[in-house]
């Protein structure tokens, strides 16, 4: 593998992002990187917020096109066109600009969890005969197979925009464990070992699971000739706590999301049972994705060592130090073997180990406990 100091460019993709305006700064972000926290934080109300889509030409050196998004269409652009062309003059601007990032394999995966997994699973699906079915037909044993799907049944407390909250469990018997398995495994039939290596690189840049953590970096390095890079900040977002960046920017945090807080609530967060067995079905085309991932994950750990050089952490973040410990940031990606010493997170090996099948957390699962539900969301 090459040194995590060379990164070369995946390609030519186009530089898209939501864009969202607030008072005191411009965030660029994609689903899957805080992006329902900034949907919440800029929202004007329960339908509209403050996003837009921009898109960058010839590595950020001109705007390509920015327009509202679709959740309020009737938005007029932002003036967010003028503020780059003033950066790219080398001037300042009274904004601060902030593009968000986060480890790419995590959000690989949480990504394909939302694009993929999520739309074909829901109660209604686990009650039908096809269902029943296709579990007997993995060799499961029919008895088990319809006490879980009358505990689904159930357990359903409501619906999320919509949707059912299976298969966003908080809580699953242990003696469900392989059964919930195989119902998520079997929404990723023939993904990825029967698609052609092509048809899951480009996989990648779709929907929820868009990286574009190599071509930051490379911005950051090299930005173009004459430009005031020093309005620029990337943020990790699990190595900095983002509403307390946002908050020592003079903005003010929604009350919805400070009683959230209050509630040590993230209904932006999908339930760790969920995340595990996904990990672990994925866990055995592991060799592919970090193949595939793998330019962006050293634009990331790049990234990191730009941003986070040295430890400057106290034991809890706050608006004047909003960094994470290293201990907080580990609990956040999918490690086999913990961390040594703070300069491990720029050490790309130390992420592979996702793909470890030892690292399953039996924990999670309770022997006697049955279902229940939350309404975590992303």
């Amino acid at each position: 593998m090459k040194s995590p100091d060379s990164p070369t460019r995946n390609g030519s993709y186009d530089l898209w992002f939501n864009l969202y305006k607030l008072k005191n700064c411009w965030v660029l972000t994609h689903p899957k990187i805080a992006s329902s926290f900034m949907d919440e934080y800029a929202s004007r109300g329960a339908s509209a917020s403050l996003q837009y889509q921009i898109q960058f030409g010839e590595g950020f050196k001109y705007i390509q096109s920015c327009h509202a998004s679709e959740l309020d269409p009737s938005t007029q652009e932002p003036n967010f066109s003028n503020e780059w062309e003033s950066l790219l003059r080398g001037e300042e601007i009274d904004k601060k600009i902030i593009f968000l990032t986060r480890n790419p394999i995590h959000k690989f995966i949480t990504g394909l969890l939302q694009d993929i997994v999520l739309p074909q699973l829901n109660p209604s699906i686990i009650s039908t005969p096809w269902y029943l079915e296709s579990m007997i037909d993995e060799k499961h044993d029919p008895v088990l197979v319809d006490s879980f799907i009358r505990e689904v049944e159930d357990g359903r407390i409501g619906d999320f925009g919509g949707q059912a909250l299976f298969p966003d469990l908080d809580v699953l018997e242990g003696k469900y464990k392989d059964l919930y398995e195989s119902t998520i495994k079997h929404t990723l039939d023939g993904y990825p070992k029967e698609s052609g290596f092509k048809a899951v690189y480009d996989s990648i840049q779709d929907g929820h699971r868009t990286q574009l953590q190599l071509e930051l970096y490379n911005f950051i390095i090299d930005p173009p000739t004459g430009f005031n890079i020093k309005a620029i900040k990337v943020v990790d977002i699990h190595k900095e706590d983002l509403q307390l960046i946002l908050e020592s920017l003079g903005e003010i945090t929604p009350q919805a999301i400070l009683n959230e807080n209050e509630k040590k609530k993230n209904i932006h967060e999908r339930s760790p049972i969920l995340q595990e067995t996904i990990r672990k079905i994925l866990s055995e085309h592991g060799d592919i994705i970090n193949k595939l991932i793998l330019p962006n994950l050293y634009g990331w750990v790049n990234l990191l060592k730009i941003i986070y050089p040295t430890d400057t952490s106290d034991k809890k973040a706050t608006v004047d130090n909003p960094i994470h410990t290293l201990e907080k940031f580990q609990s956040k990606q999918y490690l086999n073997n913990p961390f040594k010493e703070y300069s491990d997170i720029f050490n790309p090996e130390f992420y592979f180990s996702w793909m470890d099948r030892t690292y399953c957390r039996d924990s999670l699962y309770e022997n006697t406990i049955p279902f229940e539900y939350n309404h975590k969301k992303d």
